[in-house]
């Protein structure tokens, strides 16, 4: 079977030996129907427009809703963010299929609230049964607002990352601290040093600087402290079997001289076993135990970042709980994000941002394959 993939202008121009500029201009003003859509004013037909404040007695700034496509609609569906020239997109997408079901230019919950609402019926969107979603309240607001009877999933690997970034957070701690404290012992050497050499030119004799210099720590490894923090950062993020040798020593190292990071580490290991697909459909409250007792014992270390840690985790166990009924994630939508992106890419960047969104609501229509 072959490999779906994007192809660019210059590749098909390559193959009918004309230009790659001449072929866009061609298919933008001609073979698209992009011409022909702005004439008929469906480029700007979905956009939303706020309603004037009653306070201020102003209206706000136009909302672009470049893409609807309700026949991508599914009772399944996911909520992400993608960054598109400077400006940031909310993307309603089909679990299953992967596609776009609505995109808007817009971050702020109200302003997507009224356009879902605008574009989804009340039937559709009290069918919707599973939004799965990041950890931004704006989301959370939407979904619980308008798909009230959907299972809310709070993402897999949004989840992992949180607590990953507090793992390498705690080790640049332990760095900084480090830093902080030779930089210390070093000052305190300096003053001796220039209090010696008052000293010793009164008493006419000399004294040698490099012996006020701190001494730096080698480890078996041939790092020194600051090396073996910063050189240890990718073995954390894998199962012990997959160090190298190299790692493996590193990591024997750290064991020694900071054993609570690797402490900590333990625990990432066990809350990354905690969220295997293997236990998709497994007891709630078995689940929510283990989840509570990790979060306990996180809490253990006495570390600002590892308590924000916990209370976020705990503050939507629920949602992150709701990944064990069937094993939903925003998967399909990281997929889309990469598609938008390599989307860009082959077509070196986007100049028209209309014919942009044109494009790429074609590419997710329901006749295109």
């Amino acid at each position: 079977m072959v490999e779906n993939r994007i192809i660019s202008y210059t590749d098909i121009a390559y193959v009918l030996g004309m230009s790659p500029k001449k072929l866009n201009r061609w298919y933008k003003e001609v073979l698209s129907g992009f011409t022909q859509a702005k004439e008929k004013r469906e480029i700007n037909k979905n956009d939303y427009k706020p309603k004037r404040s009653p306070r201020t007695n102003r209206v706000s700034k136009t909302i672009r809703v470049p893409i609807v496509l309700m026949e991508n609609y599914g009772k399944e569906i996911a909520i992400d963010e993608k960054h598109i020239r400077g400006r940031f997109h909310t993307i309603i997408s089909n679990i299953k299929t992967g596609k776009i079901i609505l995109m808007a230019r817009s971050m702020k919950s109200k302003e997507l609230h009224n356009i879902v609402c605008k574009h989804f019926s009340i039937q559709q969107r009290m069918e919707v049964r599973v939004v799965t979603k990041d950890g931004s309240e704006t989301y959370d607001w939407l979904s619980r607002q308008a798909f009230p009877n959907a299972i809310k999933v709070l993402d897999k690997f949004h989840v992992l990352k949180w607590v990953f970034d507090a793992l390498n957070s705690y080790r640049n701690n332990l760095k900084t601290n480090y830093i902080l404290d030779q930089a210390n012992k070093q000052r305190i050497l300096d003053i001796q040093y220039y209090n010696d050499k008052k000293k010793a030119k009164r008493e006419g004799y000399s004294i040698n600087r490099k012996s006020y210099r701190l001494e730096k720590i080698i480890h078996s490894n041939g790092d020194d402290t600051k090396q073996l923090l910063t050189r240890s950062r990718y073995l954390l993020y894998k199962y012990q079997d997959q160090w190298n040798t190299n790692q493996t020593r590193r990591a024997d190292i750290l064991s020694s001289e900071y054993p609570d990071l690797m402490d900590l580490y333990v625990l990432v290991l066990e809350f990354r076993d905690w969220y295997s697909k293997i236990n998709i459909g497994a007891s709630r409250l078995k689940q929510q135990d283990h989840l509570l007792l990790w979060i306990d014992n996180i809490r253990k270390f006495k570390s600002p970042v590892l308590n924000a840690l916990a209370t976020s985790i705990k503050k939507h166990r629920g949602q992150i709980l709701n990944y064990f009924i069937k094993g939903y994630s925003n998967a399909s939508a990281e997929a889309l994000n990469r598609n938008i992106k390599k989307f860009i890419g082959v077509n070196y960047g986007i100049r028209n941002l209309d014919f942009f969104y044109f494009r790429l609501m074609i590419l997710h229509s329901s006749t295109s394959k």
